[in-house]
C-alpha cells in the first residue's frame, strides 16, 4: 500500500511537471487530469491506510465487500473466479453475481454506486473483489462462502464472456 502511495506522489509530480514545462495545450490538459486523477487515487489510498477495513466479510447473514451494504445469501445467484487479461497478464478476481444488481446498487453509498455503474458499463457485475485485495486465495473464500451457505452455486452458470471483452474464466 505504501508503494501505491509513493507511485501516486511520483505521478502527481510528473503531471505537474507536464503542466509547467510543456507549452502545448494537450500537455497542460493531460497534466491537469493527471494531477486530479493521481491526487484522488493518492488520497483514497491514504484513507485506506488510515482506516483499515477488510475487503470482504463473510457471515451467517451474507457477504459484505469493503464498506458496502450487506449482500444477503438470497441475493446471490452464484460466485465464480474470473480473470481480467490486460496486456497478456492475467488478474484473477472473485465475481459475486447478484440476482438483482440494481437493488444492491440502490442500497449502496454514492462511491459504491458510481463504481458499480462503471463496472456495469464495462460488462462487470457490481460485486467484485480482486485476488490482490484478499488475504487468502479465492478458492478458500469460495469454500468459506459454501460453508456459510451450502446451497450457493460456485462456478460459472453460463459460457465465459466472449474473448473480445478480455474477460474469461481462469485457465487451469
Amino acid at each position: 500500500m505504501l508503494l501505491i502511495e509513493f507511485g501516486a506522489v511520483v505521478m502527481v509530480a510528473a503531471s505537474l511537471w507536464m503542466v509547467v514545462s510543456h507549452p502545448s495545450v494537450k500537455a497542460e490538459v493531460a497534466g491537469i487530469l493527471g494531477v486530479v486523477f493521481f491526487g484522488l487515487a493518492g488520497c483514497l489510498g491514504l484513507f485506506r491506510l488510515v482506516r483499515r477495513t477488510p475487503s470482504m466479510t463473510i457471515a451467517v447473514e451474507g457477504v459484505r465487500l469493503f464498506d458496502g451494504p450487506l449482500i444477503t445469501w438470497g441475493e446471490i445467484d452464484h460466485a465464480e473466479i474470473r480473470e481480467q487479461v490486460i496486456r497478456n497478464r492475467s488478474y484473477p478476481y472473485l465475481s459475486i453475481v447478484l440476482v438483482d444488481p440494481d437493488a444492491y446498487r440502490s442500497r449502496a453509498s454514492r462511491v459504491t454506486r458510481t463504481v458499480g455503474g462503471l463496472n456495469k458499463v464495462l460488462g462487470f457485475g457490481p460485486a467484485n473483489v480482486s485476488a490482490q485485495q484478499l488475504p487468502v486465495p479465492i478458492p478458500v473464500v469460495l469454500e468459506e462462502m459454501s460453508r456459510y451457505h451450502p446451497g450457493l452455486w460456485v462456478g460459472p452458470r453460463w459460457p465465459a464472456t466472449p474473448p473480445d471483452q478480455g474477460i474469461r474464466p481462469p485457465t487451469p
